[in-house]
């Protein structure tokens, strides 16, 4: 079985081809959504009416008028951006058996990916019933975007700003282990008539009353 498997090294070319992909995918379609179906001024009606049909409230906002230029885009920027989406969250499923290292970071890719499409899921039909409120809409549009940038920011710098301290601290504690045998080391060669020198010497040295 290991005979069939190769080593292969990704390089920042083979990262950037995708990326570079989507972004350009992403940057037609917004170009072209913002010609053909630009946003325009415009109040829309609320459902509050009075005896005799007339509304009673509205509220202003920017919007397509062109309403079937405006699906088929965003359908397209939904499938442009939602397949990778999924995609990749299969990929980090694939890989949820290796072995976790420093160099090794699918677990926390996956949490990131799976909160993302938590996220898409449980937004897209919210829009679709806060649509007629203003101060709803806005409100689910500001969390999502919170949300968004929390799933990806936090499980991948938080879990490496605490490796940082860990090994910091792992290189304190070594550090005071090999200085403590090393000075061991040193009294037991100086013989015991020495070491009672030595030790008051290391014990006013570090106490700040002896000075060389």
């Amino acid at each position: 079985m290991s005979r069939s498997f190769r080593r292969v090294q990704v390089e920042a070319k083979d990262v950037l081809k995708p990326f570079l992909a989507l972004m350009a995918l992403n940057i037609v379609i917004l170009t072209t959504w913002t010609i053909v179906a630009p946003l325009e001024w415009t109040r829309v009606a609320t459902s509050s009416m009075d005896r005799f049909g007339r509304s009673t409230e509205s509220y202003g906002t920017c919007w397509q008028l062109d309403h079937t230029s405006q699906y088929v885009l965003l359908t397209l920027l939904v499938v442009v951006n939602f397949v990778p989406l999924v995609f990749a969250t299969y990929q980090t499923y694939k890989s949820r058996t290796l072995p976790p290292t420093h160099y090794n970071e699918s677990h926390y890719i996956r949490i990131s990916l799976a909160s993302l499409l938590e996220a898409f899921l449980i937004s897209v039909p919210l829009f679709f019933l806060v649509s007629d409120d203003p101060s709803a809409y806005f409100i689910v549009e500001s969390l999502l975007v919170t949300i968004i940038c929390l799933a990806i920011l936090l499980p991948l710098f938080v879990p490496k700003y605490a490796s940082r301290n860990e090994t910091a601290q792992s290189h304190r504690v070594s550090r005071r282990v090999s200085l403590a045998s090393s000075e061991g080391s040193v009294s037991g060669w100086l013989g015991p008539s020495v070491r009672g020198l030595w030790s008051s010497k290391s014990f006013r040295r570090s106490s700040g009353e002896y000075s060389s």
